[in-house]
C-alpha cells in the first residue's frame, strides 16, 4: 500500500503544540498533517494527536522508534505511536 499514512500519537503532555508534533515526527519523513486534539468546549489539549506522513515507511519507523519508548519531555509518560484506526 502506498501514499499518504495517519498514525495516532497518545501520552502528548498538553502543552504540546501541532508544531511540537510535527517536529517530533519529521525526523521520520514528511509529515503532511499535524493535528493535536482539544476540547470542543474548553479547547484544552486532550494528550493526544494525529500525524500524516507522506510514507508508510516513514510510519513504520516512527513506530518502531517512538511506540514505548520515547517521551516528547522528561519526566512524561512514553508516547503512544500507532497506526490510527479508519481512512487515513
Amino acid at each position: 500500500e502506498t501514499g499518504p499514512v495517519k498514525l495516532f500519537v497518545g501520552q502528548v503532555p498538553r502543552e504540546a503544540t501541532c508544531e511540537d508534533l510535527r517536529a517530533l515526527l519529521e525526523e521520520f519523513g514528511q509529515v503532511i498533517e499535524a493535528v493535536v486534539l482539544r476540547d470542543k468546549f474548553t479547547g484544552d489539549a486532550r494528550g493526544c494527536g494525529f500525524v500524516k506522513l507522506l510514507s508508510r515507511e516513514a510510519a513504520e519507523a516512527a513506530i518502531q522508534t517512538l511506540h514505548n519508548q520515547r517521551a516528547m519531555h522528561p519526566n512524561h509518560s512514553l508516547l503512544q505511536v500507532q497506526y490510527a484506526r479508519g481512512k487515513a
